[in-house]
């Protein structure tokens, strides 16, 4: 992706935001300006405090049945009222959270723990009905090989045993995503 569609991106996710804490709308307005990313594709989209950078929101979907701008609309709401961790944004905090938005690569299926590249790729686990994800930058931040990301993710996400992405009938997939930040509130 290029640098100004990353920054319309940004633009979206900022846009939608205040749309529903300032003007309480609820629909997710998509400009016209993005109709270049016409298929569907998955998004998170986060939100940092500024200058803390703490962790406000993050919500996405790594794979999507919305076009790329509506798939960040919605994931950019959803990540500022809707994150279990947090309480909803009010709009008095938009002027200090910064917008992270990171664009989905398809899943790849891999076989095993040996195919994941850490700082390239993120990774989905599939296992007992259950599914876990982490984002390329998780295992980085953490410090952590390619098994430790994937028993952390069955641990601590899934509600499993660390080991469980070995058992029969566990899938893991990767994928890659490209991202774009805020480096001050609203400013692209």
């Amino acid at each position: 992706m290029t640098a100004e569609e990353g920054k319309e991106l940004l633009r979206i996710a900022r846009t939608s935001i205040e749309e529903r804490l300032v003007r309480g709308r609820a629909g997710f307005p998509v400009p016209q300006s993005s109709q270049p990313f016409a298929g569907p594709q998955g998004a998170f989209v986060t939100i940092h405090t500024y200058p803390q950078k703490r962790l406000r929101g993050c919500i996405g979907r790594i794979e999507s049945e919305w076009p790329l701008p509506e798939t960040v609309s919605r994931m950019a709401v959803a990540a500022a009222v809707s994150d279990p961790r947090f309480h909803p944004m009010e709009s008095s905090e938009l002027p200090a959270v910064i917008l992270k938005v990171s664009v989905m690569s398809p899943l790849e299926k891999v076989g095993d723990s040996s195919r994941v590249v850490i700082g390239r790729h993120g990774v989905v686990v599939k296992a007992h009905g259950r599914t876990g994800v982490f984002l390329p930058e998780v295992p980085v931040e953490q410090g952590w090989t390619s098994v430790q990301m994937l028993d952390h993710l069955c641990r601590e996400k899934m509600g499993l045993d660390a080991g469980s992405w070995r058992e029969p009938g566990a899938e893991i997939f990767v994928f890659e995503s490209e991202g774009f930040e805020e480096k001050e509130p609203g400013k692209v």
